[in-house]
């Protein structure tokens, strides 16, 4: 079995993350016809669609780009746009109790917890929530706020089992997708439920109108982002490691209206692409991927 290392750095050994098929050795963000160590270039698996960099910057393998000015730029309660990941995140809070009929005194991990906003939403749903993250600025931060977290990888979890566990806009960070899955399996309680969430930025359907006129496709190149997943390739992942895959969704920030946000913020939720943004999400082509599932009992 390749090792994640080897999995993600040579354009002449590449295999797919997901499911160790060698991709198309074309780039997906332009018309290269193989990918080259010269750019970040993006390749597709063969078999299960999976997007992903062949040649990582070495800062976004050991995660040294998320310090301090990586979680003081994001969203957070009490800033500009947040609204739209309190959107977010009663979604998730939502789902979670459709999946698990009721939240009440339930366990929680949040893996990729940042600053605490998911927490503190979890904990007031009456969850018993704690988080783990690989910054110490932004556990600190979640500390401060009387939530419970540490810092570290998903291997530096020491507790549980857990009823619940949650991971937000991570997974696509995360060098070894399966071995991240497979200590999520190990973390649940037999019967628990995990929520996962992606951004979909290469199959939504705002990323592929251009590709249909022969325009650049995908997500931001500049993006710290390792993996590109669409929601065939996450169901993949997640099956593999055991999980039963009870619902996938799709769905854009579309809903809350900030007044204080950017306008360019503001323009992308007006009228005019709220309607393209809902029929992506009606048919499966939204701008994030939401995997719910269950470690079987």
């Amino acid at each position: 079995m390749r090792n994640a290392a080897e999995r993600l750095e040579s354009p002449t050994r590449m295999r797919c993350p997901v499911c160790d098929a060698p991709p198309v050795p074309s780039c997906e963000w332009h018309p290269a016809p193989r990918a080259t160590p010269t750019c970040p270039c993006v390749v597709r698996c063969r078999i299960c669609g999976h997007r992903f960099r062949p040649r990582p910057d070495d800062a976004l393998i050991r995660g040294t780009v998320y310090d301090a000015r990586y979680h003081e730029s994001r969203q957070t309660r009490g800033t500009p746009g947040f609204v739209f990941k309190q959107a977010t995140f009663t979604l998730h809070l939502r789902e979670i109790g459709r999946a698990c009929g009721s939240v009440a005194e339930k366990t929680l991990l949040d893996v990729g917890c940042a600053t605490g906003d998911f927490l503190e939403m979890a904990r007031s749903a009456g969850l018993d929530a704690s988080g783990v993250d690989i910054s110490a600025h932004a556990v600190a931060r979640a500390t401060a706020r009387g939530l419970r977290a540490v810092c570290g990888t998903i291997d530096a979890v020491v507790d549980g089992p857990f009823d619940v566990i949650h991971t937000s806009h991570v997974l696509e960070h995360v060098p070894d997708v399966r071995a991240f899955a497979r200590r999520m399996w190990t973390l649940l309680r037999p019967g628990g439920t995990a929520l996962v969430e992606v951004p979909n930025e290469f199959e939504n359907l705002l990323s592929a109108l251009p590709r249909l006129l022969g325009g650049p496709v995908g997500g931001r190149f500049d993006a710290p982002h390792l993996h590109y997943f669409g929601s065939g390739s996450l169901a993949r992942l997640f099956r593999d490691e055991g999980f039963a895959v009870r619902r996938i969704l799709t769905y854009s920030h579309r809903r809350p209206v900030d007044h204080q946000a950017q306008l360019r913020t503001l323009l992308r939720h007006v009228h005019g692409p709220n309607a393209l943004l809902r029929i992506g999400d009606r048919i499966g082509r939204g701008r994030n991927l939401v995997l719910v599932g269950r470690r079987p009992s």
